[in-house]
C-alpha cells in the first residue's frame, strides 16, 4: 500500500465508516505546534476556521463540533 499521495491510514478508515453516523475522529499526525487543523467536509479536507481564522495546534478537542479532523 503506497502513501505517496499523503493519504493516511486514518483517512482510509474514515472513508469506510458510514457517513451518516455521528462521530468524532481526529488524526493528530505528528502533533507538532502550529499545525493546521482540517475538517472533512463533503469529501474534501478544508482548513477549519474559528471566528474566521485557521485553527492551529495545540487545540482544545472538547470545543470542536462532531466531525472528522486531521492536523497537517
Amino acid at each position: 500500500m503506497s502513501y505517496m499521495n499523503k493519504t493516511s491510514m486514518l483517512d482510509e478508515m474514515l472513508f469506510e465508516m458510514p457517513h451518516d453516523a455521528p462521530s468524532f475522529a481526529i488524526d493528530l499526525g505528528r502533533d507538532a505546534p502550529r499545525m493546521v487543523l482540517q475538517r472533512l467536509e463533503h469529501g474534501l479536507w478544508r482548513d477549519y476556521l474559528a471566528d474566521g481564522q485557521r485553527v492551529l495546534s495545540p487545540i482544545k478537542i472538547e470545543a470542536l463540533p462532531l466531525g472528522k479532523y486531521r492536523l497537517v
